[in-house]
């Protein structure tokens, strides 16, 4: 029969194993929670950049003519 003493030595170390482990698991969740927020953050701020840099291109493109209408033949 196991000894009193080294049972509750048992029960205390998987109980602080259980412990660590939910530990962890929250700080796990925590920081993936975190890092799609901050990729989504970044996400939109690059499609906004893309989009201001296509605007300022289109912006700054020389208007352009058909051939026909500028009398080059």
């Amino acid at each position: 029969m196991i000894r009193a003493d080294v049972l509750a030595a048992i029960i205390l170390t998987a109980l602080l194993v259980a412990i660590a482990i939910s530990v962890l698991m929250v700080l796990a969740y925590e920081y993936r929670r975190r890092w799609t927020i901050t990729n989504r953050r970044l996400d939109r701020v690059l499609r906004e950049q893309r989009e201001i840099a296509e605007l300022r291109e289109w912006y700054a493109a020389p208007a352009v003519t058909p051939e026909h209408e500028r009398g080059d033949s």
